[in-house]
């Protein structure tokens, strides 16, 4: 991925039952993650500049990072 170039990814919260959701409807059961800890996992692959976008209702945050050079990474 060229420097530069963004990712757009997602950290959906606890506190709204997403859980029970995604277990009951799929069989899943999900690892939450706040923005900072997904933001590190991401650097980990060379991505920084990390910006958060929480819509209102507080259900997850949007989070945009970009591939970094790899001398910054």
């Amino acid at each position: 991925m060229p420097a530069g170039t963004a990712i757009v990814f997602n950290s959906i919260s606890k506190a709204h039952g997403t859980n029970r959701f995604f277990h009951h409807v799929f069989g899943l059961k999900m690892n939450h993650r706040t923005p900072a800890e997904l933001e590190a996992l991401m650097a980990t692959a060379g991505f920084g500049e990390f910006e958060e976008y929480p819509e209102p209702v507080g259900v997850y945050h949007m989070i945009v990072g970009r591939k970094l050079e790899s001398s910054e990474a």
